[in-house]
């Protein structure tokens, strides 16, 4: 029998289908036990980050090409959508429904980053849309449901993006439902997405700073990489200083290869590391996108 949640989303499901049809994919949703998930954002590498962060934001999450900043959003939607304990600052009022949206205005989504950086695809609805116009609409369909936690909006090299009035009602449609809304830009801007500078609750600009080493064998292989964010904006939060991650590696940690960064032979990842270059391909401003690999 399904649970009132469940009716809920499986109604807006059919209701996004009926007007958008296939670009509305998903691979089911259930119901999770509280020990199932990610652990919470504060045991994760993401902890510092906490402190900037609360549910119905608009976040801004940006860098250079090749800087770490898909890696980054997807571990924040994956942390933003685990079941076990809130991630964000959240009243004892907020209901965690873990279900995400990912809308993919590149093309460039890649399954298997988002399985590896603990993302299950079973909750997470990818939005593919060719005009604008029904690109934003689904997006505050999204966000006016009150159905998911969290909506992700990839913007890195889209000629159209969201105009200060837009972004108006997007910010108060996330604050109205408690759903965090990502979107992930890239550096340096255009001209028409400097309205995020002014809508965006918080601003994190990301650095990829150094190579993380592993040895298997005879290889030497990058099996991680360290990350700086600057937070440019925090409201009622004192200015901050740069927040370092590290994400993934476990050998010669803050080690530097030379002419290492943003080295990319052939049989140098493995593992997850193999999953989030492949995603941090996205650096496909003015580039052909990368083949789209369907759900399972």
């Amino acid at each position: 029998m399904q649970t009132t949640s469940q009716a809920s989303v499986q109604g807006l499901m059919q209701a996004m289908r009926q007007r958008w049809g296939d670009a509305i994919a998903w691979t089911g949703y259930r119901e999770r036990r509280a020990e199932e998930g990610i652990p919470a954002l504060s045991s994760t590498p993401l902890a510092p980050l906490g402190a900037y962060l609360q549910p119905g934001q608009l976040v801004e999450i940006t860098g250079a090409p090749g800087s770490g900043k898909s890696g980054l959003a997807l571990m924040l939607l994956a942390a933003l959508i685990q079941p076990t304990a809130p991630t964000l600052q959240a009243s004892s009022t907020d209901v965690r429904r873990g279900l995400a949206a990912y809308i993919d205005t590149p093309r460039t989504f890649y399954p298997p980053s988002a399985a590896a950086m603990g993302i299950d695809l079973r909750h997470l609805w990818i939005v593919r849309l060719e005009a604008w116009r029904d690109t934003l609409a689904a997006t505050e369909a999204l966000l006016g449901a009150g159905l998911l936690d969290v909506v992700l909006w990839d913007l890195v090299g889209c000629r159209a993006t969201p105009t200060s009035g837009q972004l108006q009602r997007l910010r108060k449609a996330a604050a109205q439902q408690g759903t965090t809304l990502l979107q992930l830009t890239s550096e340096p801007a255009r001209p028409s997405q400097r309205a995020l500078d002014y809508w965006a609750h918080v601003r994190l600009v990301v650095q990829r700073r150094e190579l993380l080493w592993e040895q298997l064998g005879e290889q030497r292989l990058v099996g991680g990489y360290t990350l700086q964010i600057d937070v440019v904006r925090a409201p009622g939060k004192p200015p901050t200083q740069p927040v370092e991650l590290r994400i993934g590696g476990k050998g010669a940690a803050g080690q530097r290869g030379s002419g290492a960064k943003g080295q990319r032979g052939k049989g140098a990842i493995c593992g997850k590391m193999e999953t989030m270059w492949a995603k941090e391909s996205e650096d496909h401003d003015g580039a052909e996108p990368e083949k789209y690999v369907s759900l399972p």
